[in-house]
């Protein structure tokens, strides 16, 4: 006679529950391997892991909040950049080299708020004639891609696919590989197996 009795949805939880813990000690080495390979100043410390479990699947993902991290990743056409993102983009992360970077005179916004009767300091001129420098550099040369992710990625052997899809690009990494190397501590973590 059989005494013990198996919980079928118990330990399905435990070991489901184990999977998130490796996959999100998979995800925070990735992204600090992403945010050591990023550009400074533009995406470096951006890159944050999030895994969600659903109901039968467990979600990993690495990624930033920034909106332009997926063009210096993969790159992009030459096109006109909308000019408010950029001014707030330039007075945030470039006021050190805002003196060094500007020529004197008027941008074209320096001119419209002129016509409207509003003051322009120097420093918003200044901000205002590099951001136009920016976007009229970025409309006629392409940015080159980076491939920091890709070197994160290989570096610690995961084999990932680029997806394009309406939303953009992005990597799916296959992570079978890895679970099945750690199935024997995940399955003693779960207590399926001691």
């Amino acid at each position: 006679m059989i005494e013990n009795t198996i919980n079928i949805q118990a330990d399905w939880k435990k070991c489901k529950d184990a999977i998130a813990e490796h996959l999100l000690a998979l995800a925070e080495h990735l992204s600090g391997l992403v945010n050591t390979y990023a550009p400074p100043v533009v995406l470096r410390g951006s890159f944050e892991p999030y895994v969600a479990p659903f109901a039968n699947d467990i979600y990993m993902e690495v990624g930033t909040p920034l909106q332009y991290g997926e063009y210096v990743e993969f790159g992009s056409k030459a096109h006109w950049i909308p000019i408010e993102p950029l001014i707030a983009w330039v007075d945030t992360h470039q006021l050190d080299r805002v003196q060094r970077f500007v020529k004197q005179g008027f941008s074209t916004r320096a001119r419209l708020k002129r016509k409207e009767g509003e003051k322009f300091s120097p420093r918003e001129r200044q901000i205002s004639q590099i951001a136009h420098a920016i976007q009229r550099y970025k409309a006629f040369h392409p940015a080159k891609p980076q491939f920091f992710m890709k070197r994160a990625l290989e570096e610690m052997g995961l084999t990932a696919e680029i997806v394009y899809d309406s939303i953009g690009a992005h990597y799916i990494v296959d992570v079978a590989g890895y679970l099945q190397s750690k199935l024997d501590t995940i399955m003693r973590q779960s207590g399926m197996m001691k």
